[in-house]
């Protein structure tokens, strides 16, 4: 899809924002005025229909999803004041601006079943859409605007506006491993790390999430890690305010070295998980007896009249259970 958005997009940085002389004000302004720019493309396209609702000349206003005001309930949803977008959007602080992005992001829906009312010239009308397609079409016309935004913004597939990561330093892509509990510490962790506005404590805890991980891997099936780094892993994680409160926990460091251990913490568990997932001899999966991520493939070789034979069987590490 060609927007009108993209023709002022390029790589080329101007005078201003080469010898950082943009004021924060003109650059939160920029990015409104952008991003509206790329709200009234999918607008015109009927990419809001679906949610917001729409005006016909013979059926009157016809509601969406989120009713006949969708302005009180978006307000009530982010206790931001944004829509109708050309009216209260350009102007709101950053919070706000990002806040009623995200928003957007959620109801954001690529027609499927659409008609043109040609009476009067009325327009398009949405019956139906397909949200994800709505929501990625919404992140590849905003991204590139948040990415010039202040430090470098992105919007992510859930939702989320996250501090982009500088370049070479972005986060694994880490693998599932088919449990629950383990699969979703780990996105909450990075989520919690990541997204705007995120404080020293909220990056503790995301922390904490990554270490607790490896212990329950360490406790069970082994972290795959050399037993040195692994034991530097987790004397950080114990003597250094994160997991302990205690006057013996080393503090007296700046917010910034958490960017490190965040990384260290989160590259271990990535090649943790990585190397289980990829090894023939583990299963990554919850014990049925005792729920812990303790359950390893195996064999057994037993003889009939026929000759040696194996059976083989997940046994957990943990417990002791069986499938035999």
């Amino acid at each position: 899809m060609t927007r009108k958005a993209d023709v002022g997009m390029g790589d080329r940085q101007y005078y201003a924002e080469r010898a950082g002389e943009v004021d924060s004000g003109r650059d939160l302004e920029a990015l409104q005025t952008a991003v509206l720019l790329v709200f009234e493309d999918l607008e015109e396209a009927g990419f809001f229909q679906v949610h917001f609702g729409y005006e016909c000349i013979d059926a009157g206003f016809v509601a969406g999803s989120l009713g006949g005001r969708a302005d009180q309930w978006a307000f009530i949803r982010t206790q931001v004041r944004f829509w109708p977008m050309r009216e209260h959007f350009v102007g709101l602080h950053e919070a706000g601006t990002l806040t009623a992005i995200e928003f957007l992001h959620d109801h954001c829906s690529k027609p499927v079943e659409s008609g043109f009312h040609s009476y009067g010239d009325c327009g398009l009308h949405v019956d139906s859409g397909d949200d994800a397609a709505g929501a990625a079409e919404f992140r590849r016309g905003a991204n590139p605007y948040l990415a010039r935004y202040s430090s470098g913004f992105e919007l992510h597939e859930n939702g989320e506006i996250w501090a982009a990561s500088p370049p070479g330093l972005e986060p694994p892509k880490v693998p599932e491993t088919g449990d629950i509990v383990i699969d979703e510490r780990v996105q909450s962790a990075i989520s919690r790390y990541a997204r705007f506005g995120a404080t020293p404590d909220d990056k503790r805890h995301a922390i904490r999430d990554l270490a607790d991980i490896l212990e329950q891997l360490r406790a069970t099936i082994g972290t795959q890690l050399p037993s040195k780094a692994e034991a530097r892993l987790f004397e950080i994680a114990n003597d250094f305010g994160i997991r302990h409160l205690n006057e013996s926990q080393k503090t007296d460091y700046k917010p910034e070295w958490l960017d490190w251990i965040f990384r260290s913490f989160l590259n271990s568990v990535n090649m943790s998980l990585t190397t289980l997932v990829q090894s023939k001899e583990y299963e990554v999966t919850r014990c049925p007896a005792c729920r812990q991520v303790s359950l390893r493939g195996d064999s057994v070789v037993d003889v009939d009249k026929d000759g040696p034979y194996a059976t083989d069987y997940t046994l957990c590490t943990n417990c002791g259970w069986t499938s035999l």
